[in-house]
Formats: C-alpha cells, structure tokens, sequence
C-alpha cells in the first residue's frame, strides 16, 4: 500500500473507564510518525537458536500540525487554561489520550482513507522555538512526541479504511467521542474606537444554532440575552461578547469585541 497524504488530526481525553472526552482537532496535520518498539528474546541450546520471541512493547509518536488550540494545553499536559492564556505549574501532570489521524494511500490502484487510532498515547511537552523574522519567513509549527501503550485489551491501534474522507473523519469522531462544535460567532463591524454609535450584526455559520451576547464583558450563556437578528445598538464604550450554541453541538468559543464611542 502507498501513503501519499495525511490530514484531520484529532486528540480526546482517555478516562479511567476507557472512554474518551474533551477532544478537539490540531488543525491540519505536517507528519505523523509510529515507531513500534519490541522486547525480543532468545534462547540458544546445542549452537543454535532453538526459541524466539518478540512482544510489542510500545510505540514511539511524533506528531507535527499547524497549530494547537489552547485547550490542548489542558487535554494534554494539565495546564490550567482561560480564555487567551495558560498557566504553567511544576505540579501539572500529562494526561492519556487517544490520537487519530487519516491516511490517504493508494490501494489496488484505487484512492482509500485510513482512519487511525491510536488508543492510549501519553505526550511529552517540547520546547518552544522562535525566531526573528529575516530576509526570507520561516514557519515554526508545534511538534508532539510520545509513547503510544496498549490498553488492557492489548489493542493498542485501529485503522479502519472508507472509500470517502468524510466517512474516515466521522469514524475517527465517532471512535473518540468528538461532538460537532458551532462555529465562532462573527460580528459585522469590529471592535475599536468610533466617533458615534454604531449598530452591530451577530452572525453564525453554523445552520441552527443559536446566539447569546452579552455588553457588560461577562462570559454569555444560555441564560443571556439571545440575539434575533436585531443589531446590537453600541451607543457607549462597552464589551460585547457572544456565543452559539446548538443541541447536539459543543458550544462555540466567545468572540469579543471592544468598542470605545468618543462622540
């Protein structure tokens, strides 16, 4: 079989029951790499090798993406997250998760997706690396390493082959408990100073959700004032806040936007 693409990672939180939570996509995949590694024995009798065996013994990983949301830093190493910021604790512990990932391969001659999981992988934190920007722009993105184990089962990887990418990333969803997320709300004039008021549409590019906004900078909920299509009047300096939320969906970020009315 030929490998010739890799695309749509996707981690989730491994609990103690075996299921999985918390997941989120590492926006578009660079690599990935799966070394397995083996404990081997021998044993020698009459000047020849008379017994052999090798058993799995875990699996190195190392996987490359654009970017990392900022809650990975919680699903993966136990760093307390808000909404634009991580807070780095020497007590903070990586936690188990599920990593899946689709392959693009040529099989028979025919184009297939490989859905792959890996059941039980716990990540190691890198270093950060930056640097200025010169005569010629060097994209520094974020690689993960760690160990893949096997659960109790012994399974420790599944690939499950479709003949669509969809059905391969529903799959992977599916496997790791990964709900559908709304998108983030967009208003129509964006925040900064103005001379007078202006009047803000709400907007959500997800079909069915609905919008809740606040003006008094405190984080919108379902229990706030839901946005009907009438724009928002910003006649004052304030915070508006927003967030959509469908039965079915994982709620979506909060957009902020701040509007300072001079006039």
């Amino acid at each position: 079989m030929a490998f010739f693409g890799l695309s749509n990672p996707y981690i989730a939180k491994l609990n103690s029951d075996g299921t999985y939570s918390d997941g989120f996509k590492c926006s578009k995949a660079v690599s990935t790499a799966v070394t397995p590694a083996f404990n081997e024995g021998a044993l020698y009798g009459d000047n020849k090798l008379v017994e052999y065996i090798k058993e799995f013994k875990n699996a190195a990983v190392e996987a490359g993406v654009t970017s990392l949301p900022i809650v990975a830093a919680n699903i993966l190493f136990g760093h307390k997250v808000t909404e634009n910021s991580i807070i780095y604790n020497v007590d903070d512990a990586a936690n188990y998760v599920g990593y899946g990932f689709i392959s693009t391969e040529l099989k028979k001659g025919k184009r297939v997706y490989g859905a792959c999981i890996l059941k039980k992988v716990l990540f190691a934190e890198g270093g950060d690396s930056y640097s200025t920007k010169g005569d010629s722009i060097t994209f520094n993105t974020p690689t993960i390493s760690g160990t893949a184990s096997a659960p109790d089962d012994g399974d420790y990887k599944e690939v499950k082959f479709f003949d669509k990418k969809t059905d391969a990333e529903d799959f992977i969803k599916g496997y790791l408990n990964i709900t559908p997320k709304c998108e983030t709300p967009v208003f129509s004039v964006d925040g900064g100073t103005y001379a007078e008021a202006q009047s803000v549409e709400i907007s959500c590019a997800t079909s069915g959700a609905k919008i809740y906004y606040t003006t008094d900078g405190l984080t919108p909920t379902e229990s706030s004032t839901e946005y009907t299509g009438t724009p928002v009047s910003v006649s004052a300096s304030k915070l508006l806040r927003a967030i959509a939320i469908k039965a079915g969906s994982a709620n979506s970020d909060v957009a902020s936007a701040e509007y300072t009315i001079s006039g």
